[in-house]
């Protein structure tokens, strides 16, 4: 339900983009609240305390954007606030750029290495699935040793695991059926 709620404000928002002609300054804006209300928790504990006023809360909103994002993207948080949909702000903001990247044709690749990856190998991946999947890939890296090698990506509901964890636990359950 709460995804429902999320995607029919996000779809409001990009909608007033749209007719403001700003989708991609919207896009920039959400990407800089969406990095706040990530990573600031005593933000957060803020907005998301109930003895905290609505009024306190919207103008420590102000406070913190008014220089950094369109007044539109300020008056859309006073909307989630008085309707008291702030503690799904996250989910709205991301339901946001995500109709944002789909109107672009844009897709968010998340891969996984067993070591960080180097700008070259990140803008060759890029390339390869950009040139697959018709369309622009912007590409989030993060590492987890426990693959011991190669690499997983996670585009469009899709998985590529090429990882050698994978292949080790292939080639286990093959033999586990051999001998059985």
């Amino acid at each position: 339900m709460d995804r429902i709620i999320a995607n029919r404000y996000a779809r409001a928002l990009f909608q007033l983009a749209q007719e403001k002609n700003a989708v991609s300054r919207y896009e920039e804006d959400a990407k800089l609240v969406m990095g706040v209300l990530e990573s600031d928790e005593e933000f957060n504990g803020i907005l998301n305390y109930p003895r905290v006023g609505k009024e306190e809360k919207l103008s420590l909103i102000k406070e913190a954007f008014k220089d950094h994002v369109d007044e539109n993207i300020i008056g859309f948080f006073a909307v989630i606030l008085s309707k008291g949909r702030i503690d799904q702000a996250k989910d709205i903001f991301q339901a946001f750029l995500d109709l944002a990247r789909e109107s672009e044709r844009i897709t968010v690749a998340k891969v996984e290495s067993a070591i960080a990856l180097d700008e070259g190998k990140v803008a060759r991946i890029k390339e390869k699935l950009s040139a697959k999947l018709n369309k622009k890939v912007d590409v989030l890296t993060s590492v987890d040793p426990s693959l011991i090698g190669g690499m997983k990506i996670y585009v469009d509901g899709h998985i590529i695991d090429s990882t050698v964890k994978t292949h080790i636990e292939n080639m286990r359950a093959k033999l586990l059926n051999i001998n059985a």
